[in-house]
């Protein structure tokens, strides 16, 4: 009789080690691949992970607007630069050139002497304030008046 129940515990021994066994393999591969699926949870980034910088348009020392990167692969430094060099083109070309906007698909674009100087976009505004592109273009025009006059 007792070489009978060896082979039972040996047998429940082999099923409890390779149950063992496979719990432990399953745990290694969970944690092998965890940064794998970390990273694939996360994907693109979200618009709220975007990190935004900001950049005073400054013109005769006096700040115009805050833009805002990046935006269409422009960071908030190229375009206050642009922005600055085409006003400067347009106070060379004309002493006081009309200052107007027009709306467009993107936002709205403010305009010295028929050129476009900048574009106000939804990046530009703080929804929360209550602010919107028409709002924030149009301060941005009575400053821009203001610093040229």
């Amino acid at each position: 009789m007792s070489g009978w129940l060896k082979p039972q515990k040996r047998q429940s021994m082999n099923i409890r080690n390779a149950r063992k066994w496979s719990v432990h393999c399953a745990v290694v591969l969970c944690l092998a691949l965890l940064p794998f699926l970390a990273r694939a949870l996360e994907g693109e980034p979200s618009v709220s992970q975007v990190v935004r910088t900001s950049l005073p348009l400054k013109v005769a020392n006096r700040t115009v607007i805050h833009l805002y990167g990046p935006i269409a692969g422009y960071s908030a430094q190229e375009r206050v630069t642009g922005a600055s060099k085409r006003i400067e083109e347009a106070l060379a070309a004309e002493h006081s050139p009309a200052i107007t906007t027009v709306e467009v698909a993107d936002g709205t674009s403010v305009l010295m002497g028929g050129k476009q100087i900048f574009l106000v976009t939804k990046i530009d505004v703080d929804d929360r304030a209550g602010e919107t592109i028409q709002v924030v273009a149009r301060e941005a025009i009575k400053r821009l008046h203001s610093a040229i006059r």
